[in-house]
């Protein structure tokens, strides 16, 4: 089943800013934490841009997470762990 969290939904997400580390190139790189999904990242992100995402933003903007993350990630994109280190696609972060 994909992961799905109604608008407005409680997202446990640390800030962005000292969690987020820029690599070479435009990616960056996102440690899950403890109550974290791809989509309250992915809304998270979006909305750090100035965003007010809609569902379909946040469900391509999540998808986009797991594909660049699937390596770390596994099979199952609604099993993130803490500690694991998701790509962020270049367009995604702030």
């Amino acid at each position: 089943m994909v992961e799905h969290q109604p608008p407005g939904a409680a997202v446990a997400i640390r800030n962005p800013v000292s969690e987020m580390v820029l690599s070479t190139g435009t990616d960056s790189m996102y440690t899950v934490v403890a109550g974290d999904t791809l989509w309250g990242i992915a809304r998270h992100l979006l909305d750090q841009r100035g965003m007010q995402p809609t569902g379909a933003e946040i469900a391509t903007a999540w998808k986009t997470i797991y594909a660049a993350s699937t390596d770390v990630v596994g099979a199952d994109p609604n099993l993130i762990l803490p500690g694991q280190v998701l790509t962020i696609p270049g367009g995604l972060h702030g």
